[in-house]
């Protein structure tokens, strides 16, 4: 028999794999339409690869047209129509978007009818370029590195606040700093020089997050090395947060990071109780660790880091009992651990896929018993189960 693809119901706590098996009594019903599958092009090789995005009707991506040419494609759901967006750089071996160090093409955002996303012409290196889904029209935005060298922008970080996108860039007489262009009147600038000179300070790299009018960002000024950085959009002001690490050594926050209330809520480390939860008040500006749960490092959110309500929940390590599932009481400054699935060693909650539904955390573990499968926690109830053994005592890796 052919296994999967599978889907979790949690309405009705089934499994389906075109056939459903009930695992509870069955109160909802279910459309899971006509089970038909095509394939929507051929000629175009790993899309999607680099970058992907949904604007209206149709779905905008990467893709391979022969020769490792990536280009800009899209395809409308509506009339199962697919088009070349356009060829940027008609160079067979190269293609204008180039995956990076990271892995991917870390910029593209949608502001207004405007796709925003780095690409490279072949003549003036990685540049900002922006293609409009109502007229069809591609341009590259601004030649921040004049000449065929190129800024690299977004490589670290890409938000929007309003009409104005704030990205990292690189323009060849100063480092990589934090840059701005506003799609509205078509200007770009640079915001601020945090590690003045050729150095980078390379914003973004660990944190990037909007609250409000603020960007909120990880940076190195040359001083305290990386820490929580901050730039209010509304009287463009720009200051270093909190030196978490004390000193010229880094905290490097943010690597996992969550906003609940005004707070935001990330991992970093002071050098004294390793890396551990921390968080910052948006509306009081105080900066404070959590909890420190390991006499090491605990590594909060490696795999799992979501809310429900004013509660967070949190993979972490106290050195005791593995990496398990854990979670934090804004309102009343309470932390515990919610379940020790794996008693012997980690469970690694989260690893493979985390997601809420209503009040209920749904994520992989492994007890060590039956391996990776699917989970579930109940934050009304405080009720914990596994959900389902896909794979008997192999993992299913959900």
């Amino acid at each position: 028999d052919v296994i999967g693809p599978f889907e979790y119901i949690p309405e009705n706590n089934t499994i389906t794999n075109n056939s459903l098996v009930h695992i509870a009594p069955s109160f909802i019903n279910t459309a899971v339409g006509n089970g038909s599958s095509w394939g929507v092009a051929s000629g175009i090789y790993y899309p999607g690869d680099i970058f992907d995005i949904v604007v209206g009707d149709s779905i905008y991506f990467s893709a391979n047209n022969g020769g490792n040419n990536q280009e800009l494609f899209a395809y409308n759901t509506l009339n199962a129509s697919m088009w070349l967006v356009a060829e940027i750089n008609p160079s067979l071996t190269q293609g204008s978007l180039l995956t990076t160090s990271m892995g991917s093409s870390p910029m593209v955002l949608h502001v207004g009818d405007t796709l925003y996303f780095n690409a490279n012409d072949g003549v003036k290196g990685s540049e900002i370029w922006a293609h409009d889904t109502s007229n069809h029209s591609t341009w590259r935005v601004t030649d921040i590195n004049s000449g065929s060298g190129s800024s690299n922008p977004g490589l670290r970080m890409m938000k929007s606040i309003g009409t104005t996108l704030y990205f990292d860039a690189y323009e060849g007489s100063e480092g990589t700093e934090l840059w701005a262009h506003d799609t509205s009147n078509g200007s770009t600038w640079r915001v601020t020089a945090i590690n003045g000179g050729l150095a980078d300070s390379a914003v973004g790299l660990y944190m990037a997050y909007v609250v409000g009018d603020v960007l909120y960002f990880s940076a190195n000024d040359g001083i305290t090395g990386h820490e929580v950085w901050a730039h209010n959009t509304s009287n463009l002001s720009t200051w270093r947060v909190a030196d978490i690490f004390n000193g010229a050594s880094s905290s490097n926050p943010g690597t996992n990071q969550l906003f609940v209330g005004d707070t935001i809520f990330f991992d970093a480390n002071d050098g004294v109780t390793g890396r551990e939860l921390w968080a910052h008040d948006t509306s009081n500006h105080t900066t404070w660790k959590v909890i420190d749960l390991n006499s090491g490092s605990s590594n909060p959110g490696q795999h799992l880091f979501t809310s429900v309500g004013t509660t967070v929940y949190f993979s972490a390590d106290d050195g005791i009992t593995g990496n398990e599932l854990w979670a934090y009481d804004t309102s009343n400054l309470s932390t515990w651990q919610v379940i020790d699935i794996n008693g012997a060693s980690s469970s690694n909650p989260g690893n493979y896929m985390h997601h809420i539904v209503r009040d209920i955390v749904y994520f992989s573990a492994n007890d060590g018993n039956s391996g990776i499968e699917l989970w579930a926690y109940d934050t009304s109830n405080l009720s914990t189960w596994q959900v389902i053994d896909i794979n008997g005592a192999s993992s299913s890796n959900p």
